[in-house]
């Protein structure tokens, strides 16, 4: 959620991760199936995704020694004709139904504390001459 990088400085269990971030076997999605479609085109998939895996058995896990840059929206990008604000709103409402009890459950952050923190955007270029000098 944009917070410094050493903010989680060992392994552990999370209740989900962004798919721009994911490692898992194919056994998984052999046992849950895919992103479920009814999040198209974007948005809540991938906490879906990590909800019935954990539903099924699997362990979410964030190792703090991988580091990446994700860069929003890009799979998406152009696609003039997806109202970011509508299909985030409709599908955070299919993700609550399906969730909100047991997200409850576990006493999950707040909405307030799962708030992108609003940080600088970064080109690729930025990222790859900030690599290539270090």
């Amino acid at each position: 959620r944009g917070e410094a990088r050493d903010a989680i400085t060992e392994p552990q269990q999370v209740q989900c991760a962004i798919s721009a971030a994911w490692l898992m076997t194919r056994r998984l999605v052999d046992a849950i199936g895919a992103l479920d479609d009814a999040y198209s085109p974007v948005q809540y998939e991938d906490l879906d995704f990590c909800y019935r895996a954990r539903e099924a058995g699997t362990q979410v896990w964030t190792y703090p020694a991988v580091e990446l840059y994700h860069f929003e929206h890009t799979t998406t990008a152009g696609s003039d004709d997806i109202n970011f604000k509508y299909v985030t709103t409709k599908n955070g409402i299919l993700f609550k139904k399906r969730w909100g009890e047991q997200f409850r459950a576990e006493a999950g952050p707040s909405e307030t504390e799962a708030q992108w923190q609003i940080l600088p955007k970064k080109s690729i270029a930025e990222v790859n001459w900030q690599k290539l000098s270090e």
